[in-house]
């Protein structure tokens, strides 16, 4: 996880994971997360924390 500066000088959150796919190739897949959807997305980890 990090945190960036987009270019209108905003921050944001990017989670990322990176594997080798069955080719030997670096795959990285990334969600950007603003603060406008922050809420809407920390309800849904609330919902998937009851399965774990």
């Amino acid at each position: 996880m990090d945190v960036k500066k987009a270019t209108n000088g905003s921050n944001y959150l990017t989670i990322a994971e990176s594997y080798k796919n069955q080719k030997g190739e670096k795959v990285i897949n990334r969600i950007l997360l603003f603060k406008d959807h922050f809420q809407e997305f920390m309800g849904g980890l609330e919902e998937v924390k009851k399965f774990l």
